[in-house]
């Protein structure tokens, strides 16, 4: 079942309300769910989800050693050869 959203003497689906006023559906949903207005849903920017954000730096940043054997807060434990006793 679709719900028709009438703002500005024009009758939208949800979906298309969202699409013509740049929303994801789901944020659209909700905010009349909670009782907003429909100017108030359709007028208010999403606040930048993740979707919406700057796509991320694919280059790797180098970890930071601190001291030997802990790097970026995590000790790394030592690899022992078959034979060697246990460290305690």
């Amino acid at each position: 079942m679709s719900s028709a959203i009438e703002f500005r003497g024009e009758a939208l689906s949800l979906a298309e309300a969202a699409r013509k006023y740049d929303l994801p559906k789901t944020t659209l949903a909700n905010r009349l769910n909670l009782g907003w207005s429909v100017e108030r849903a359709l007028t208010t920017p999403a606040r930048g989800g993740r979707a919406q954000t700057a796509p991320r730096s694919t280059e790797s940043t180098p970890m930071a050693t601190t001291s030997p054997g802990i790097v970026a807060g995590r000790t790394q434990q030592p690899k022992l050869a078959i034979g060697d006793p246990p460290s305690i």
